[in-house]
């Protein structure tokens, strides 16, 4: 079931709010990177789980994940960890600024590199 659009974008926005409060969290939290990446990506894990089991489909909880999945899970945490980290040794903005050029720069230098149009 696809959600109505205007939903879909305030949820979007509201997900988009929510992963920016990352910055303020680390800069002020008394804890070191490791705890809160942890504690925020069991967080995640515990509200993705409730959603799947309110809307039926728990059933899709319980499999094997394949190597990519825990690539890229292993990836999130890393980037996380790192970027908490991070956050403690500049300002914040330059960190967030760099954090949020990255993908356009990626984007760009695959498509001079590889001659492929993003």
């Amino acid at each position: 079931m696809t959600p109505p659009p205007a939903l879909a974008i305030v949820l979007a926005l509201l997900a988009a709010s929510l992963m920016g409060t990352i910055g303020v969290f680390a800069r002020f939290a008394a804890l070191p990177a490791e705890h809160i990446t942890f504690y925020r990506l069991l967080l995640g894990a515990l509200f993705l789980m409730a959603y799947m089991l309110l809307t039926g489909k728990g059933q899709q909880i319980r499999h094997k994940p394949s190597k990519r999945t825990l690539i890229n899970g292993a990836m999130l945490a890393g980037f996380m960890a790192f970027y908490i980290e991070a956050i403690e040794y500049t300002q914040m903005g330059k960190g967030d600024y760099d954090y949020l050029s990255r993908p356009c720069a990626s984007v760009t230098l695959c498509a001079l590199c590889v001659s492929r149009k993003a």
